[in-house]
């Protein structure tokens, strides 16, 4: 299977040595095409420098991986599936319920698989997790994420959604939202279920750089996650150290030969509706 990648900035050049592992990534696409090429040939790269148009006519190239700017995404998602293109989301796409119905629709007239890479939903160690706490009762949960950069992208849209996502593996009760505090490069919000409180928080301007965590309380225990990693106690109960972006090129492949057509498109609706009650109560 081939695959196309469109955007070649700093995550997409993560993305392609990701694809790489695998699979045959035929080409890349970016607004700076001499520089790409400049790339290949520098490094004696695989894959050939393209325009996107020229990746969506490609007949060989059956999957669209897209990492261009959030405000981008949407519409070069949507070109790949009109395209007939498998479509990989670096971020999530649609920003609103009509765009994510707009892709829904086209992916399921055009026959292609649209998944959009909430990379921390999918860590194994976050699986085990959820699947070891499942009959406790959750007393707390704080997600924090201590970064330095990506201070141009609209902090929910690039960091809360994954923190979102990632929520959204452990609680599966409604969600009620308590209060949001929203600056330029820190967040905060706070939910409550009915016998769980919940905090989010972020701080991208942070010389820490501790990644994405999260502490959980039961009525019995106290569990660290990080993406990899799961402790208990303070004692190491679960590590992986498989690449989650390359496990995540796996399983879009998979979905690709299975034609699981619905993709996450669930998971990608009820994060956006926690997006769209986070804005309008910051309002």
């Amino acid at each position: 299977m081939k695959w196309g990648l469109i955007g070649f900035g700093r995550w997409g050049k993560i993305l392609s040595y990701a694809i790489s592992k695998n699979y045959h990534l035929k080409a890349v696409s970016s607004r700076n095409v001499d520089r790409v090429r400049s790339d290949i040939k520098e490094k004696s790269l695989g894959y050939k420098a393209m325009s996107s148009e020229q990746i969506f006519e490609d007949s060989e190239i059956e999957v669209v991986a897209v990492t261009v700017p959030i405000e981008s995404l949407f519409f070069y998602a949507k070109e790949s599936i009109e395209k007939g293109k498998h479509v990989f989301l670096e971020k999530p796409g649609p920003k609103s319920k009509e765009q994510l119905v707009i892709l829904k629709d086209a992916a399921k007239r055009n026959n292609v698989v649209c998944y959009t890479n909430y990379i921390y939903s999918e860590d194994l160690a976050l699986k085990f997790l959820v699947e070891k706490i499942a009959s406790s009762s959750i007393k707390s949960i704080f997600i924090s994420w201590d970064k330095w950069g990506t201070f141009n992208n609209d902090i929910i849209d690039n960091l809360v959604t994954h923190q979102l996502s990632v929520l959204l593996r452990i609680i599966k009760k409604p969600l009620s939202l308590i209060d949001v505090q929203i600056e330029k490069n820190k967040f905060f919000a706070s939910y409550e279920t009915k016998n769980t409180r919940i905090s989010l928080e972020i701080n991208r301007i942070s010389k820490m750089n501790k990644g994405m965590q999260m502490k959980i309380i039961t009525e019995d225990s106290i569990y660290n996650w990080s993406p990899g990693k799961v402790t208990c106690m303070k004692k190491n109960i679960f590590t992986d150290e498989s690449d989650m972006l390359v496990n995540q090129t796996k399983r879009m492949n998979s979905m690709v030969e299975s034609m699981s057509l619905d993709s996450n498109f669930s998971l990608v609706e009820k994060v956006n509706n926690l997006v769209l009650n986070i804005r309008s109560f910051s309002k």
